[in-house]
């Protein structure tokens, strides 16, 4: 196989928007590996702040930029809640989640800006301002790699729990304001997001 020439990490994200991760609260780590058949199951179980929660997939999708496949994504509800569209899933109080799992470098510099980019559109500052900075920090701290995940949860009444899981680390932060995942979940789901083929993915699955 002829080799091919990288391309510059930050060209690969233009309409950008990694997931980032946070805790403070038990969130319980991911028992699969990038290689196994499944990554993705249709039903799991997490310890989501004090309880077990059971999470149904809602759909999972790839993201790629200029044909290079950036990483894998799937979304996860808590099972019993009620969520049809796009803006239902993102808007739901409910426990839930994103899981990413790359198969490109990301220097943490790149993942920040993208997702602050995204963001923004959909929420012109100041607002989040001291929210998303923190998170913006922690996500500079760590480049991904291939087979790292990255796991945002939404814990009721609670915030939003980050965790970069890689090789050799793992960073974790807790954001204590449900309305920053809202935000966060917008990424992905709102009028901007990382791309309508992804948005259109991690929704197939609801019950319409």
């Amino acid at each position: 196989m002829t080799p091919q020439r990288p391309i510059p990490v930050r060209a690969l994200f233009t309409h950008g928007c990694v997931a980032l991760a946070l805790v403070a609260l038990s969130v319980a780590p991911l028992p699969l590996g990038a290689d196994d058949p499944d990554p993705f199951p249709q039903r799991i179980e997490r310890a989501i702040g004090d309880r077990t929660v059971k999470l149904v997939r809602t759909g999972k999708a790839v993201r790629k930029q200029l044909g290079f496949k950036v990483y894998d994504v799937a979304s996860y509800l808590q099972e019993g809640a009620r969520a049809r569209t796009a803006e239902e899933l993102s808007a739901a109080p409910h426990a839930k989640q994103l899981h990413l799992i790359f198969v490109m470098t990301v220097p943490g510099d790149d993942m920040a800006i993208t997702f602050e980019s995204t963001m923004r559109k959909n929420y012109p500052a100041p607002a989040f301002a001291k929210e998303l900075q923190q998170l913006l920090d922690q996500v500079r701290k760590s480049s991904a790699r291939k087979g790292d995940r990255m796991l945002i949860t939404h814990i009721p009444d609670k915030g939003m729990h980050y965790r970069f899981q890689g090789k050799s680390d793992v960073q974790e932060l807790l954001i204590p304001n449900p309305a920053f995942s809202r935000a966060v979940w917008d990424n992905y789901f709102g009028e901007y997001n990382c791309g309508e083929n992804v948005k259109i993915g991690l929704t197939a699955e609801l019950v319409r």
